[in-house]
């Protein structure tokens, strides 16, 4: 995998998979990381983990060229996971991962990258909550809008906050 400075590669990976698959992506975990599996309630929380998780190994270890296994995780202060062993061949790696529903999206680059994505789906309250999260013009342009849009407009919105203060930790 080659990576250029100012470019973001970005994947899209799917976490609805079997039991079957998730058992074999699931080898490349640490067991910090099936500790944390493992206290997820919901089997299907649980198993999204397991997907996600193991599947930005297996990206981070193309670009490290190294087994997915042995990929070693550190965590900032506010909890945001970096790679311990950071340089590629090309410089030291960056990455964010997200996920909702039953899909992932993984940014992989040469800088600080964030990435977000969220399940479009019915919230309550949204009026408030885009008070709350919109900056002043962000939500008088927000609120201008027909009601049938503001949902998906809201959720642009904050997705992109949300890659970017996870680009800046």
């Amino acid at each position: 995998m080659a990576l250029a400075q100012a470019r973001v590669h970005i994947w899209r990976i799917s976490i609805a998979q079997s039991p079957r698959i998730l058992a074999r992506l699931g080898e490349c975990l640490s067991p910090s990381e099936w500790e944390r599996a493992n206290r997820f309630r919901l089997d299907r929380d649980r198993d999204r983990f397991i997907a996600s998780r193991s599947s930005l190994r297996h990206i981070l270890g193309r670009y490290l060229e190294c087994a997915a296994k042995d990929i070693a995780f550190g965590y900032g202060e506010v909890g945001k996971p970096f790679l311990m062993h950071k340089t590629s061949q090309w410089g030291e790696l960056e990455f964010n991962l997200s996920h909702s529903g039953d899909l992932a999206l993984c940014a992989v680059g040469l800088q600080p990258v964030g990435i977000d994505i969220e399940q479009i789906k019915a919230r309550s309250r949204l009026d408030s909550l885009a008070q709350h999260c919109l900056s002043t013009s962000e939500y008088r342009n927000w609120h201008q809008q027909p009601e049938a849009d503001r949902l998906q407009i809201f959720l642009k919105y904050w997705t992109c906050k949300e890659a970017y203060l996870t680009a800046v930790g």
